[in-house]
């Protein structure tokens, strides 16, 4: 796990207390942190905290995953018990997607407001898998599906209004449902590159993956898991070795990232659902290309992301940059390229290369 540049274990299932304690010694040892399951969550938040609270490994503690409106008094109560009884280490709830059926509410706007306003967690994480296929194994003519941009415009949005980070996620073990002929194709590099990309140009301060290690045969009734970046008798698959530089990339930027603000977001015409062309803010005046652009911020600095809204095709990405802006610097992820663009005085354009699913990091250099 460590190798493939994971850094947060997420643990489903609530052992003993003393085979945890194993677990995180052992994750302590390849540096990484672990969100624990424990069902002391619900009844006995001190006894929890007494646990596992001094524990190095320790990130914090793993409530529940998709909840419906129905379940917020308790996800509250729970939440608030965690805070008071270990302050120092937050309480972890996953929401659905925007697609989801059941919420509880009228809106998923209103669903997430609620969650937000109820059960006031440390943070905002949702789950949204875009990449869908057709086909007895869900593998046929894969396509992006027309909400991904709304949902998570609206998680940004909500996590902003309230001062929370943002934690998304990316699909890593394909699957699909044989009685309905859908389901999750396996994971190009363009597949991965989009949902993370996109991911933390919306200001995605943590970006999840579901799953490392491939759920077994029988792990949801109706469901088939397979090639997950572990297989499900311990082997490493392809998802792996793709993986596996993608995180090293996000490695190199992340003490940058952590220190940025995603001020606006803008897409390329067409639009996608929920989405909005460039604004002022953007130091921009046209954008041609399958993509979309945002500014980070810090400090009297600014950035431009530029992503790919194409998991499966090379593009030339055109910016016309505003007056005063004298060049694009690309920052340095360690995979060997790192641009410097200025514009033509008579167009002001420059052109970003684009593989499937990239996202490339620019500081603005100029007014």
């Amino acid at each position: 796990m460590a190798e493939c540049g994971i850094t947060l274990h997420l643990m489903h299932g609530s052992g003993t207390p003393e085979a945890t304690v194993k677990m995180l010694d052992a994750a302590e040892q390849c540096g990484i942190r672990v969100l624990v399951n424990d069902h002391r969550v619900w009844s006995d938040p001190e006894g929890l905290a007494a646990s596992f609270s001094n524990h190095k490994a320790l990130y914090g503690y793993h409530i529940t995953d998709e909840p419906t409106a129905a379940d917020f008094p308790k996800l509250a109560k729970a939440m608030a018990g965690i805070r008071k009884a270990d302050p120092n280490h937050p309480a972890y709830i996953n929401l659905f997607p925007s697609f989801a059926r059941g919420l509880g509410t009228k809106t998923y706007d209103e669903y997430v407001r609620r969650f937000v306003k109820e059960v006031q967690p440390p943070f905002l994480s949702y789950d949204q898998y875009p990449i869908v296929a057709k086909g007895k194994e869900g593998r046929e003519s894969p396509s992006l599906r027309p909400f991904f941009y709304d949902n998570i415009e609206q998680c940004r949005r909500i996590a902003q209004e309230n001062n929370l980070d943002l934690w998304a996620f990316c699909l890593t073990t394909p699957h699909y449902w044989p009685a309905k002929g859908t389901g999750y194709p396996p994971p190009t590099e363009g597949h991965l590159r989009l949902q993370i990309y996109t991911d933390l140009a919306y200001g995605a301060r943590a970006v999840q993956y579901f799953t490392y290690w491939t759920p077994g045969k029988g792990a949801e009734a109706g469901i088939v898991y397979y090639d997950g970046p572990i297989d499900a008798d311990g082997k490493r698959t392809k998802t792996f070795d793709l993986l596996k530089p993608i995180n090293a990339e996000i490695k190199k930027l992340a003490p940058l990232l952590l220190s940025l603000r995603v001020t606006a977001v803008a897409h390329a015409d067409p639009l996608p659902q929920g989405t909005k062309g460039l604004s002022a803010e953007i130091p921009l005046t046209a954008i041609k290309g399958d993509c979309c652009v945002s500014l980070a911020t810090r400090k009297g600095e600014r950035y431009l992301w530029v992503v790919s809204r194409s998991f499966d095709r090379e593009q030339n990405v055109t910016l016309t940059l505003g007056n005063g802006i004298e060049r694009l610097e690309e920052v340095d992820r360690g995979n060997g390229e790192t641009l410097k663009l200025t514009p033509t005085e008579a167009t002001r354009d420059i052109v970003v290369p684009l593989a499937p699913g990239d996202g490339r990091l620019f500081r603005i250099i100029g007014r």
